[in-house]
């Protein structure tokens, strides 16, 4: 593509910045808290876009209220590039406390704020709108394009991503992009690789008697203090990742232990949140985890404790920088930005693992507006700069036409 037709599409999208707006506000419109994660209007709102500007458009239905958009344009290239976001958010909790409506889009101050502007909806609506913008001037773009704006991505994408995968929905695709946040305190970056995660459930079993005679029994949730605070000093042993940080274990997110006040607790259960680096496999997290276990028992021989490690749906990957979809995304942003972006990792998981692992589809971890520092993802007054929003839209219209 001439650089003149870039300048063209650059301009017209700056031209054109209200339209971004308004494109993401009709997706933030439509509540998608996932649970229970139904999709089904935002769905309609993100293939009704779509369609409008020329691409066959196909809703895939995993389950009740569970719908992924399909849209594909093809221009008779050989090459296929495919943008995949999502379209289910977490959910608004503490509506009260939001300084603007959570599905209002609101702008103020160089930010929109609202849930999902920033983790996906807002980078999925710079997508659509560098699609149109490529549309209203003639262009074409040099590579046949796919866009996967699927649900359930907050829940491990069994249903949304992964489901599509299997069914062969990404089977065309050449390479891939993952419009999740890539920019770091207003500093775009290139995301090539992320944690795996799991989930480590512990349980912990004690002996019940009357509170009144606490001595008479085991209290399973004091047990269960003594391996969380434990866990709390584990470090894995790894391979040291060039553009990860460290493996963590954050213990006891969830803690259930007890029935009754006056009931000395007989059970004690808690989940753990793991991310671990490519290279890391279950065993070797298991000899982690067993080496902190058995340095407790060794200290209490009264200690009855099980577990279970889940290894999540997101599995640790790295693409290198020198694969072609790192490449050419760092050349696009330099164009648009006018520096050279930073190659590393961020955090947080996506579904480009379901697409580099089981697509075989070389995928960018994340590349999209979302700010891992400033965006508050998954809190109170999620935001996404409105100039970061402009950058996307450029730099999505500038992969499509540079291929």
């Amino acid at each position: 593509m001439k650089p003149v037709d870039l300048d063209r599409v650059f301009a017209y999208v700056a031209e054109h910045e209200s339209r971004i707006h308004q494109i993401i506000r009709s997706l933030v419109e439509k509540p998608s808290g996932n649970p229970p994660g139904d999709t089904s209007e935002v769905a309609e709102v993100a293939a009704s876009l779509l369609s409008s500007v020329g691409f066959k458009v196909e809703l895939v239905k995993a389950g009740k209220g569970k719908v992924n958009v399909v849209g594909e344009l093809n221009t008779g290239q050989q090459e296929t590039i495919l943008f995949n976001g999502h379209l289910d958010t977490v959910p608004v909790s503490e509506s009260s406390e939001w300084s603007f409506d959570p599905f209002g889009a609101k702008v103020s101050g160089g930010w929109m704020y609202g849930r999902g502007v920033a983790d996906d909806k807002g980078a999925v609506g710079c997508v659509i709108t560098a699609c149109e913008a490529i549309r209203k001037l003639g262009l074409i773009p040099r590579a046949n394009v796919l866009i996967h704006a699927v649900c359930d991505e907050e829940v491990g994408s069994r249903l949304g991503t992964s489901y599509l995968v299997k069914r062969g929905y990404a089977d065309k695709a050449s390479y891939g992009y993952v419009t999740e946040a890539s920019t770091s305190k207003n500093r775009i970056f290139v995301r090539n690789a992320m944690k795996g995660t799991a989930v480590l459930n512990v349980t912990v079993e004690g002996k019940p008697a009357h509170a009144a005679n606490p001595y008479d029994g085991v209290n399973a949730n004091l047990e269960m203090s003594k391996v969380l605070l434990a866990m709390s000093h584990l470090k894995f042993k790894h391979k040291r990742s060039r553009y990860l940080t460290p493996p963590t274990i954050a213990p006891g997110t969830i803690l259930r232990g007890g029935d009754k006040d006056n009931v000395i607790p007989g059970k004690s259960n808690s989940t753990s949140d793991v991310r671990y680096l490519p290279g890391m496999t279950e065993t070797s997290i298991k000899r982690d985890i067993d080496r902190i276990i058995n340095q407790l028992r060794k200290r209490d021989r009264k200690l009855r404790l099980s577990y279970e490690l889940e290894i999540g749906e997101h599995k640790a990957i790295e693409i290198g920088a020198d694969q072609p979809v790192v490449r050419r995304a760092r050349d696009i942003i330099t164009k648009v930005t006018g520096y050279k972006p930073r190659v590393m990792g961020g955090y947080g998981a996506t579904d480009a693992s379901h697409l580099v692992l089981k697509g075989k589809v070389p995928t960018l971890v994340g590349l999209g507006p979302s700010d891992i520092d400033l965006g508050n993802m998954h809190g109170i007054d999620e935001k996404v700069s409105t100039a970061r929003l402009m950058d996307f839209t450029k730099i999505y219209a500038g992969l499509m036409l540079s291929q």
